[in-house]
C-alpha cells in the first residue's frame, strides 16, 4: 500500500466506523500517512488526488453495497491506477448463516476499476449484527469476542496490503447467490419507510432526525416521518433512547 492514504467511510450504528479506525492505526504504525473521511458528509476530501491510495469502508446491505455509497463511488475523480482497497463489515456467523458480503466486493471492484483505481485489496470481516429486523443484536457478552476478531482480521488485511500482497476475498458461493437478492431489495426500497413508525414512548427528541445520515426523517406535529430516501442502516432504531422507533418486521426494539 502506497504511503499516503485516504481512507473513506459510511457506518450506520458503528461497525464499519470503527473498521476503519483500527485499519487507520495499523497503517499509522507503519509510518503511512491516513486521512479519513466520512462518506454521510457528500463531499470529497480536499486534494483527493493527491494521495497515493484510495480505501472504501462500509457495511453490507442486503448482499450489497449501500446506495449512498455507491453514489458516492461512482461520482469519484479519475483514479489513474493508484491502488484502492474494500473492506465490508458483515454480520456474524453465530447464527449460522454463510459469510453474507453477497455482490459487495465485485461490484465495488467494478465500480472503482471502471472510475480508474487499482484494486488490489478486499475483504468482508463479521462484526455484531445490527439489522434487527431479520436476527436480534448479540449480548454485550458475545458481542465482546466477535469485537476482537473483527478487529484482528483488519489488522492482517492491512499487513498483507502493506507487504504488498494483492488480497481480494473469495466469496462463498451461497453469498454470491445472496447477492442476486440485492436489485429486488434496492427496488422494495422505495417503499420500506411505510414501516417505520414510533410508539407511545416518543417524547420528541428528534435524535432520529438529526442523526439519519441521507436526511430522510423529518419531524411532523413533534414526531419523526420517514421519507422514501431510506438506507435501512438502522441507526434510528438502534440510536433511539427510549427505544420507540419501530417497524412492523420488528415490532419492538426492546
Amino acid at each position: 500500500m502506497e504511503r499516503k492514504l485516504l481512507l473513506y467511510y459510511f457506518s450506520g450504528t458503528g461497525n464499519s466506523r470503527r473498521l476503519a479506525e483500527v485499519v487507520c492505526a495499523r497503517f499509522e504504525e507503519a509510518g503511512l500517512t491516513v486521512r479519513v473521511k466520512n462518506i454521510e458528509e457528500n463531499v470529497l476530501a480536499e486534494e483527493h488526488s493527491d494521495y497515493s491510495g484510495h480505501g472504501f469502508v462500509f457495511p453490507v446491505h442486503a448482499f450489497g453495497i449501500p446506495r449512498v455509497v455507491t453514489r458516492f463511488m461512482k461520482a469519484l475523480p479519475p483514479g489513474m491506477d493508484k491502488e484502492a482497497f474494500i473492506l465490508v463489515s458483515i454480520g456474524s456467523e453465530e447464527y449460522r448463516i454463510p459469510p453474507t458480503e453477497g455482490k459487495c466486493l465485485g461490484q465495488g471492484k467494478k465500480i472503482l476499476e471502471r472510475r480508474g483505481y487499482r484494486v488490489v485489496g478486499g475483504d468482508a470481516v463479521s462484526m455484531p449484527n445490527n439489522w434487527i429486523a431479520g436476527l436480534p443484536a448479540p449480548s454485550p457478552e458475545r458481542a465482546g469476542p466477535i469485537l476482537e476478531a473483527g478487529e484482528k482480521a483488519v489488522r492482517e488485511f492491512a499487513d498483507r496490503l502493506m507487504a504488498g500482497e494483492p488480497y481480494i476475498k473469495k466469496s462463498h458461493w451461497v453469498s454470491r447467490l445472496l447477492g442476486l437478492i440485492n436489485p429486488f431489495f434496492l427496488y422494495g426500497m422505495n417503499y420500506m419507510h411505510y414501516l417505520f413508525y414510533v410508539d407511545d414512548k416518543c417524547n420528541s427528541c428528534a435524535i432520529c432526525a438529526r442523526t439519519c445520515p441521507v436526511e430522510n426523517i423529518r419531524m411532523a406535529n413533534g414526531k419523526p416521518k420517514w421519507g422514501g430516501a431510506c438506507e435501512q442502516c438502522f441507526r434510528c432504531i438502534n440510536l433511539c433512547p427510549r427505544e420507540s422507533s419501530q417497524t412492523v418486521f420488528i415490532g419492538t426494539t426492546g
